[in-house]
């Protein structure tokens, strides 16, 4: 009896121990076997010591933390390119001030005339100089290449004491009708003027660049038929009418005066 006692309460000891001593590791049951020297441990498990267990709560937040680190470089590569791309579609993008800038002619605009007993406008296009003349939209419209029309005022010149301006607009953009019109020329605005005969009294006709004075032509707005380049002078003697053409390559030219006034032959070079 006292041996079965023993035998018995050796169980229970060994009992106890064993689950005193598996009991940190109850919760490791995904692993294959409770110890092993492959890692191997099922989901939610962790290999320690040759041991599948589940790590305690702050073991699993610092693994997360160590996952995150590791992906940390991947995460802000791709942030950056996130960020890059919203800045290009907020229009952010690369200073472009020198593109603007390209697109400013080279050229300053000529002082507004102000009508006296020396000068007088005889139409102004440029509402940078409203305030000397009002600006005949309907005329400057209509002598266009886009309109296809020639403003006729009459004589040039009146009294020779007196020089006539034609004031051009400033920045006139791109009439894609001049270029229909003669595609080899290059013009990007231009206006038609004809004049009737000056009395016989010679006279000339001056601007300056980036606009230029074309006459004589066979087709509107486009060059001489003999291969002459267009000037900045042209004189003539006032016997006949004259169709005269004011033409500029530069969408942004700056206003300019289109003089007439009395001259003798061979004041243009």
């Amino acid at each position: 009896m006292r041996t079965t006692m023993s035998t018995a309460r050796m169980a229970a000891l060994a009992a106890a121990a064993a689950t005193v001593m598996v009991a940190p590791y109850l919760l490791a049951v995904g692993c294959s076997s409770t110890t092993t020297n492959e890692a191997s441990c099922g989901a939610g498990t962790a290999l320690q010591n040759g041991v599948c267990v589940v790590p305690d709560a702050g073991q699993a937040d610092a693994q997360q933390l160590a996952d995150v680190a590791l992906d940390g470089s991947t995460d802000a590569t791709t942030s950056g390119d996130v960020a890059s791309d919203a800045a290009s579609d907020s229009g952010a993008g690369p200073d472009t001030s020198t593109s603007d800038s390209s697109t400013v002619s080279e050229y300053d605009a000529d002082p507004c005339p102000v009508n006296s007993f020396t000068q007088q406008y005889y139409l102004n296009c440029d509402p940078n100089c409203q305030s000397q003349e009002a600006v005949n939209q309907q005329t400057c419209q209509m002598l266009t290449c886009a309109s296809g029309q020639t403003w006729s005022p009459g004589r040039p010149i009146i009294d020779c004491q007196q020089s006539i301006v034609v004031r051009t607009p400033s920045d006139p953009g791109v009439d894609p009708h001049c270029g229909s019109d003669c595609p080899a020329a290059g013009w990007v605005y231009g206006m038609a003027m004809a004049f009737a005969s000056n009395s016989n009294t010679g006279y000339s006709v001056t601007v300056s660049p980036p606009w230029y004075l074309i006459t004589g032509t066979t087709e509107p707005f486009c060059q001489l038929p003999d291969g002459r380049a267009p000037s900045n002078c042209l004189w003539f003697d006032g016997t006949v009418g004259e169709t005269i053409y004011a033409v500029t390559t530069d969408p942004s030219a700056p206003g300019k005066d289109v003089v007439l006034q009395c001259a003798s032959q061979g004041v243009c070079p």
